[in-house]
């Protein structure tokens, strides 16, 4: 193995921490809101960044919509079910929620 191909794995574990870490910050800031988070990401395929995936409850999506911007980025079909997701940014990690429309 050369030092080259040593850092570049290096690089990849920091990379990796500092993304566990932005998504445990994350899933802080939500508990302390009472936000029940369903499920952790590691990386977006399009920005790279950390997300978490939160249950849907239409009192503090309201909330992250007007306060934070969230918006819509995908929407999907899935068994005759009409979905949008949305999401917005803290602190480098995506939250994420999916709504039926």
């Amino acid at each position: 193995m050369t030092c080259q191909t040593q850092r570049t794995g290096l690089e990849q574990a920091m990379m990796v921490a500092q993304r566990a870490l932005l998504a445990a910050r994350t899933i802080h800031w939500l508990h302390c809101r009472e936000v029940e988070v369903q499920l952790q990401g590691s990386h977006d395929e399009i920005s790279g960044k950390p997300y978490v995936l939160i249950q849907y409850a239409k009192s503090y999506c309201i909330k992250f919509k007007e306060e934070f911007g969230a918006e819509i980025v995908q929407r999907m079909r899935v068994q005759n079910r009409e979905f949008e997701m949305w999401q917005f940014d803290v602190r480098g990690c995506l939250v994420r929620w999916l709504q039926e429309v």
